[in-house]
């Protein structure tokens, strides 16, 4: 049954009261005192003990749900390497690797005597560097106790930190590969995280950082719209940690803030993140770039607190608001005070309330989220799926033609607890895979598969059509691969287009190769490309595909 919802209205109904009041990003995991808000414990409702765990999902008629691995603990998020092994991070710390049809027995690295697992701290995020098959590169976020304590509310208080590493071969991680991009200020409380962490399709990684409890827990309760301050932002880098030149807050008036999460002790009040790219918000937790447009079009959906659930466009300086606004409304009155928002924010591109239910329980916190790529399932083009981790509803989001979205039940799974969804390889095609766990002891990564799926061929379209500005020359140029999908690789079935039993010239997928010289137009898919045509100068460039993020070069045509 589908349930419409329109920007700049308040008409979604009222918030249901037996969700309580503020909450964490995932689950309310204890009585705490929030101002006049209580926050009421569901801890004996969720929490799974060491009973074997039975999960299913409700899927419209020709899709099938199957278990793929169980899992000890809590696993946070889903990244495939191109070579298709699947990065499982666990809340406790440790990087699970999925490869061959298997679940690796030895993580690749386990972070769990320094990673903070209190409330929504955890291993929370990573992502595969877009050029991984020549540098082997993968990034991790996660609570850090950086002063040796997991304590928060002080200076010695854990932070949230960004990691590079390099997984070799062999799928494990040596520590002393580590590269620390980025360091949060020390965490307020116990709460809001954040921890999406991807590549967008200009090739800069962007990390949803919460505001760790900032609104509710600290002597600066406004630090989510502050762009002085990283908690409650979401921020863009290059692959290096360097500030991106196109980042919304650079000049005189702005610093690094990588170091501490605040600028230079010493700089003048007023002094802006240059990391910074969007901010105003409480709980960034799950999104997505679509793989069907050319720009870097990014949905970041934001936990709420006691009325709405909020999916956001991203875009360079955006305020959505946190803590003045929750979903439409002000966070103060969030059912009345629902006119246009204040001068300098911005309302979420999409929200809806508490009174949403699903599985028979009120839905109250939205967590995972991606795009459906084009031509995969039928009658899901220019889609987005999101998730509520607390009743256990997946949802089919799509432009409603008025300036606003349509929302549709797509499936109901349950036990509830989806924290991350992506779309990933699956025989000859791509499948939605899903990993859902309720701080327990047990949780599953699952496979969503429409039943005589397309082959690749009927998927083509779905490809991503990357730029990059590779020389950050703000030109596309000769030198900048914008994207390439071409293989001979006569071993990878994945690409045999037109099921000949061998990739060749006939299986060029997709190429979107752009010069500002006008020098090679974009052939679609069915068209041939001549590797002679290619001039020399860029023929060791590579690009990043789509889902399941492989990487290919000219140089392997």
């Amino acid at each position: 049954m589908g349930t419409s919802w329109y920007p700049r209205t308040s008409s979604n109904g009222s918030a249901q009261s037996s969700n309580g009041g503020g909450k964490t990003w995932l689950w309310k995991i204890q009585a705490v005192l929030l101002s006049s808000l209580t926050i009421l414990s569901i801890l004996p409702v969720y929490m799974w003990t060491g009973a074997p765990l039975v999960a299913h999902a409700a899927l419209p008629s020709g899709f099938h749900d199957d278990l793929v691995a169980n899992l000890t603990g809590t696993p946070m998020d889903i990244a495939w390497t191109p070579d298709g092994r699947m990065l499982i991070p666990m809340r406790d710390g440790r990087l699970r690797v999925y490869a061959n049809g298997a679940l690796l027995s030895t993580p690749a690295i386990d972070l769990s005597s320094v990673v903070c697992t209190t409330g929504d701290e955890s291993l929370g995020g990573v992502a595969v560097h877009p050029n991984f098959t020549l540098n082997h590169y993968i990034y991790l976020y996660y609570t850090y106790k950086k002063s040796g304590t997991c304590n928060t509310g002080s200076t010695s208080a854990p932070v949230n930190r960004l990691s590079r590493f390099i997984l070799s071969s062999n799928n494990s991680i040596n520590p002393a590969s580590q590269i620390t991009l980025l360091d949060t200020s020390p965490l307020p409380y116990h709460d809001h995280m954040g921890d999406d962490l991807q590549f967008g399709s200009d090739h800069y990684l962007y990390l949803a950082i919460g505001e760790g409890g900032s609104a509710c827990c600290s002597s600066t309760p406004q630090a989510p719209r502050d762009p002085g301050v990283l908690l409650g932002k979401i921020v863009r880098l290059t692959d290096t940690g360097g500030i991106p030149p196109s980042n919304p807050f650079l000049g005189p008036d702005s610093a690094r803030c990588n170091l501490n999460g605040v600028p230079p002790t010493g700089s003048p009040t007023g002094t802006r993140c240059q990391e910074v790219f969007a901010m105003g918000l409480r709980n960034p937790f799950r999104g997505a770039f679509d793989p069907n447009t050319l720009s870097a079009r990014y949905f970041i959906n934001d936990v709420g607190n006691v009325t709405w659930e909020e999916v956001n466009l991203v875009a360079a300086g955006a305020d959505y608001g946190w803590p003045t606004r929750e979903g439409p409304c002000s966070a103060t009155n969030p059912l009345t005070d629902c006119g246009p928002p204040p001068l300098g924010i911005t309302n979420p591109s999409f929200w809806y309330g508490h009174n949403v239910t699903s599985n028979g329980l009120g839905c109250a916190a939205i967590t995972a989220g991606t795009f459906v790529p084009n031509g995969l399932w039928p009658g899901f083009d220019n889609s987005y799926l999101y998730a509520d981790w607390v009743c256990g509803g997946i949802w089919q989001l799509t432009n409603n033609g008025g300036g606003g979205f349509t929302s549709t039940m797509f499936a109901t799974v349950a036990p509830s607890g989806i924290i991350s969804m992506r779309f990933g390889p699956y025989n000859n095609t791509l499948a939605l895979y899903y990993v859902f766990g309720n701080y327990g002891t047990k949780g599953q990564l699952r496979r969503i598969s429409l039943t005589g799926s397309a082959d690749l061929k009927q998927v083509v379209a779905s490809f991503r059509l990357d730029w990059a500005d590779n020389d950050n020359n703000g030109n596309v140029t000769i030198t900048d691969v914008a994207s390439v999908a071409l293989v001979f690789d006569s071993s990878n079935s994945y690409w045999d287009l037109n099921l000949n039993g061998k990739v060749d010239i006939s299986d060029v997928a997709t190429v979107a190769i752009r010069f500002d010289s006008g020098f090679l137009s974009s052939p679609f898919p069915g068209q041939g490309l001549s590797p002679g045509t290619m001039d020399a100068s860029w023929k060791n460039e590579c690009a990043l595909l789509p889902p399941p993020e492989r990487t290919y070069c000219f140089n392997q045509l």
